[in-house]
């Protein structure tokens, strides 16, 4: 999955790993990259639906009830796969796991972005 994010920004990336280093949850989001564009939110909506539960051999499952500096739980991988395929994510914005607001401004023009200054 990190190969096909950073094939968006650096030449001569190889995406043709059939599977993930981390398996769960994240071989799931080959399917999304593989699809046709229709397809994409459906399998989005699908792969954030069924995130904390596949994600539960990380590290960060289940931190709420051990650390005290828990700032919640973020699908950061489908943000990312949202906005550089160009997801339309009206079907899953709303999906416990999804950074919506990090999607929404990072789609902004840069102009409207927070003023350097």
């Amino acid at each position: 999955m990190v190969e096909r994010l950073l094939a968006f920004s650096v030449d001569g990336r190889d995406t043709a790993w059939p599977t993930c280093t981390r398996r769960q949850p994240y071989v799931k989001t080959l399917k999304i990259f593989a699809a046709e564009k229709q397809e994409r939110p459906a399998l989005m909506q699908d792969y954030l639906a069924k995130w904390y539960d596949a994600s539960r051999r990380e590290p960060y499952h289940d931190s709420h009830a051990r650390d005290t500096s828990f700032s919640g739980y973020w699908s950061w991988e489908a943000a990312a796969i949202t906005f550089l395929l160009d997801i339309d994510d009206s079907s899953y914005r709303d999906a416990a796991f999804y950074p919506a607001d990090l999607v929404a401004f990072q789609r902004q023009p840069p102009s409207m972005r927070l003023d350097p200054a």
